[in-house]
């Protein structure tokens, strides 16, 4: 509730919330991280993520949430040395394979991009966000056919309203042409 609080813009509200909960709580200095990093609060960001990754050492969660941060931040390396150990530590986790993936795309590497979008879809085959995601770095290489299949497969997922838009607007560009 705190994060969705934060989430919504009310960050008085999400920090009352989060301020309340136990600090030996693995989720709950998790969400004090995100909230924190959300308020623009860098330092105590870093300081929650620390405490999570110390706390649950072989959980990939803090690891692949800090890489999320650190790719906002701009720092595609560090995002990319942390979604490792998330990999490391949760293996048949599919969300840090994608988020390697995304940063591979920013780097450019859309061919790397697509190896760590098909090892996420082997873990997660119905993610609608990895297909849109996957079919981008196909049409960056070129690969039109085969992006507008990963297009298609997205529509056919659930999707965020803002990637259901891009899949659609993706698609009708296809209709168009």
């Amino acid at each position: 509730l705190a994060y969705a609080r934060a989430r919504t813009g009310d960050l008085a509200g999400a920090q009352a919330l989060i301020a309340a909960t136990p600090l030996d709580c693995y989720l709950c200095v998790r969400e004090r991280a995100r909230i924190a990093e959300l308020a623009g609060d860098r330092a105590a960001a870093d300081r929650w993520s620390a405490e999570a990754r110390r706390q649950g050492p072989s959980l990939p969660f803090a690891f692949a949430e800090w890489g999320q941060m650190l790719m906002a931040r701009g720092d595609i390396a560090g995002a990319i040395d942390f979604y490792e150990q998330a990999i490391e530590r949760g293996p048949r986790w599919a969300d840090p394979q994608k988020y390697w993936g995304d940063a591979l795309m920013a780097q450019g590497d859309e061919a790397g991009a697509i190896r760590k979008y098909r090892a996420a879809a082997e873990r997660a085959p119905r993610w609608g966000a990895l297909h849109l995601a996957w079919g981008r770095a196909l049409e960056a290489q070129g690969r039109r056919d085969q992006a507008r299949e990963k297009y298609t497969e997205a529509a056919r997922m659930d999707l965020s309203a803002a990637d259901r838009a891009e899949v659609v607007r993706r698609l009708g560009a296809w209709r168009q042409r």
